[in-house]
């Protein structure tokens, strides 16, 4: 018996259908009384996003009419409580701030696994539609028509997969911003004065998210409050052996060591004298990265001065900042900056680099494929393997890109100023917004550290961008991420 071809008015019909199917995720059979929930979580997810934008431009009274209009359809709407728990914090009104709060993390879980049951039956729904997709092609006898069934089936499958990685990424997501709810819920319980019942959220978020930076700051502030420095002084260790002490409060950690007793040095200055004979001397001044209008603790970026002791003549590597320190200490060593060098290009690094180079008549040497982050045009573009030299500095360019395309690193004798390639403990960002290409982008950049900087002797000392130096034996031995 031949297959009986459906018509052009048929086809079109299913495949209408089918995109119907797909704009619902509760069109699956087998409902459960969450489904009711999502409708209503669908039906005020358009109020809340109205509100998320009002609250973005700083329409704060537009921001709550959306925002408490969303709560009204979906009570449990935990995003929205947040935002209304932000705009009365702003406000000062922090016991009122505190119910919204209470309410959002009262209801974090159950509003994930209403985003989960969602993802789940848009994927049933799919599956389905595949389905009856193989039914319309088991019953048409056109190869035309068939050739079309199977172009949308791909289009569903592809589909499906950009829905589950991005449900993945949701999730993953979701388990870091509940670190950051609790967090902003101490930040609430501190300002009512309820300072230990803001301890334990803020050790609660870092046992969520142990990354979270302000985190280790709030609870290292309560602790220097109450004179509990060696309480104080172990969690900033913590964050340090979390690799975040760049994002550290250096001026509370500073007045934290103080009240214990501890040293200071190298807390913002840093002298490393030559590691051998005839070697390179280095200053690593940590320098404070403000967000422009931003109220956060500034982000810390190591700027170097390198510099050989017999002729004087230095490079300066990674000014962030115009910070005046670095003026000071070379004019006081009578140093003579021959030139000023970026690992990348990312502002943090950059940010001082054409202060530094009026001052003292260096030119601004960058990574080629770097260049485009540049507004004016560098002095000179450095590419891989190249070398110069200043007095007895012999400075050698190694490309290891991932964090940025054109990311180098310098070795000056034995010593290797890594960027954002290479931390104690860590490595870089890879820099791409396209989360698709970041495994295999990490893969590369893993793979050029071993490649180009793990063949250098143990003993190469290592300046990398953020936080403490490191050596390459010890990066070998112990960071987690290259072993």
């Amino acid at each position: 018996m031949s297959r009986q071809r459906p018509s052009f008015h048929f086809l079109g019909f299913c495949l209408g259908l089918t995109l119907a199917v797909l704009a619902s995720p509760l069109t699956g059979q087998n409902k459960s009384p969450i489904d009711d929930e999502i409708k209503g979580l669908q039906a005020s997810n358009a109020l809340f996003s109205e509100g998320l934008k009002e609250f973005e431009r700083g329409e704060t009274g537009k921001a709550v009419a959306a925002l408490e209009e969303c709560v009204r359809k979906m009570p449990r709407h935990t995003f929205a409580h947040y935002y209304l728990a932000n705009i009365l914090y702003i406000q000062k009104d922090y016991p009122r701030a505190l119910s919204q709060m209470e309410l959002s993390l009262a209801d974090y879980d159950h509003m994930v696994g209403l985003c989960d049951r969602a993802d789940r039956l848009k994927l049933d729904n799919m599956d389905g539609v595949l389905r009856s997709l193989q039914s319309v092609d088991d019953m048409t006898a056109s190869c035309r028509d068939a050739r079309s069934v199977d172009f949308f089936g791909d289009q569903i499958t592809d589909k499906g997969i950009l829905l589950q990685d991005a449900a993945k990424r949701r999730r993953q997501a979701q388990e870091w911003m509940k670190g950051h709810y609790v967090y902003f819920y101490g930040n609430i319980l501190f300002q009512l004065q309820r300072f230990s019942d803001a301890r334990r959220q803020y050790e609660e978020a870092l046992r969520i998210d142990p990354r979270h930076a302000n985190a280790y700051n709030n609870l290292t502030a309560v602790y220097y409050l109450f004179k509990m420095y060696p309480m104080a002084i172990e969690v900033l260790d913590r964050a340090e052996a979390n690799g975040i002490e760049d994002f550290l409060n250096l001026k509370l950690k500073e007045m934290v060591y103080r009240a214990a007793g501890r040293p200071t040095e190298g807390i913002f200055q840093e002298d490393f004298p030559p590691g051998r004979e005839g070697g390179p001397a280095v200053m690593r001044f940590a320098l404070a990265v403000r967000g422009e209008g931003s109220t956060l603790p500034p982000l810390y970026e190591n700027g170097y001065l390198v510099f050989d002791a017999g002729s004087g003549q230095v490079v300066l590597i990674d000014p962030g900042v115009a910070d005046p320190r670095i003026r000071d200490f070379a004019a006081d060593r009578k140093l003579e900056v021959k030139a000023v060098l970026n690992t990348h290009g990312h502002g943090d690094h950059l940010g001082g680099n054409r202060y530094f180079a009026d001052l003292f008549k260096a030119p601004i040497c960058v990574p080629k494929n770097d260049s485009d982050y540049y507004e004016t045009k560098p002095d000179r573009s450095l590419r891989d393997g190249e070398t110069f030299e200043f007095g007895s500095l012999r400075i050698e360019v190694l490309h290891t890109p991932g964090h940025t395309a054109g990311s180098v690193c310098f070795l000056v004798g034995d010593c290797l100023f890594s960027g954002d390639t290479l931390f104690k403990n860590d490595i870089g960002k890879v820099g791409t917004d396209d989360e698709r290409k970041i495994p295999k982008l990490r893969k590369d950049m893993i793979r050029r550290i071993r490649e180009r900087l793990f063949v250098l002797p143990g003993e190469t000392r290592v300046f990398p961008g953020h936080g403490r130096t490191t050596r390459i034996a010890d990066e070998k031995d112990n960071n987690p991420i290259l072993k």
